[in-house]
């Protein structure tokens, strides 16, 4: 998430405290050895969150949106993640729209999967109270 929707690791935001979607231990557990767990499945002992944990963290970050995008600075030669040292901003934010686009194909295909058709918004003009 940090490299998704903030304009350098220092603007990271955490869910506040209280939020029900929030780092878990069990969900660190994942990147541990993940390698040991089946493609699209939890870790032994991961309680999946719940729709209104996710709504609630979906909220959250739909509050972050503007502001963080009105803070971008598209012009800048650092991608402001030490991990990403070549890479322009601009190329930054392009690559993390790449990178979700993939993620989206892969929660699709799992949602059809199971029976779950999508119904896809095109245009919105606030989803979200």
């Amino acid at each position: 998430m940090p490299t998704s929707l903030t304009s350098t690791w220092d603007a990271f935001q955490p869910p506040p405290a209280g939020t029900a979607v929030r780092r878990r231990p069990e969900f660190e557990e994942m990147w541990r050895a993940p390698w040991e767990i089946e493609p699209y499945e939890l870790a032994p002992g991961t309680e999946p969150c719940q729709p209104a944990e996710v709504l609630e963290y979906v909220r959250f970050v739909d509050g972050l949106i503007d502001g963080t995008v009105d803070d971008l600075d598209l012009e800048s030669q650092e991608s402001g993640f030490s991990w990403y040292p070549n890479i322009s901003k601009l190329s930054h934010q392009l690559m993390n729209l790449r990178h979700l686009q993939g993620h989206v194909g892969q929660l699709s295909e799992l949602l059809l999967q199971h029976g779950v058709d999508t119904n896809w918004v095109a245009k919105v003009n606030r989803m979200l109270p």
